[in-house]
């Protein structure tokens, strides 16, 4: 690994190799991806008018993503930068930050939107976690139940 090159730029495949055969083929813009984001949450039945503006920003982000990634297909992930004083180092490809940084934010928007494999299947731990939560909170409602009974009857 070169002197001063991040460690995170030696990761190219783990975002380039998952994404080289299914994204490069089609050219992709903001709104054909606002078009399949909406289509995704019609067919959900979770689309509002009033997530316009996070659909917008997660289509960005997308977009930036495909566009980084494209131009880091056709480019090195680690390039040379010269200095003011002329020395040359070894750096993590702009593309590459670009696309890391768009990366983490679509998925954050997706989230948001409820279009990630979690929120669209739901987790078998968040059902167990939904299930303890209605048995403390019924373990609650009698122990509530019993408590006022006993003040009747002592008041009775």
């Amino acid at each position: 690994m070169p002197v001063g090159v991040n460690s995170f730029c030696h990761q190219k495949s783990a975002f380039v190799g998952i994404y080289k055969y299914r994204i490069m083929a089609k050219e992709y813009t903001i709104h054909k991806i606002e078009q399949m984001i909406k289509r995704a949450m019609n067919a959900q039945g979770t689309y509002s008018k009033s997530l316009d503006i996070t659909i917008s920003l997660a289509s960005g982000s997308l977009f930036a993503f495909y566009k980084a990634a494209q131009e880091l297909e056709s480019g090195d992930l680690v390039v040379t930068e010269t200095s003011r004083e002329g020395n040359e180092r070894k750096v993590c490809s702009p593309y590459y930050i670009i696309m890391h940084n768009s990366a983490e934010q679509a998925r954050k928007y997706m989230r948001e939107l409820r279009l990630t494999r979690a929120t669209i299947e739901g987790d078998a731990e968040e059902d167990e976690l939904t299930e303890l939560v209605s048995k403390v909170n019924s373990i609650k409602t009698e122990k509530s139940v019993t408590i006022k009974k006993a003040k009747l009857q002592d008041n009775g």
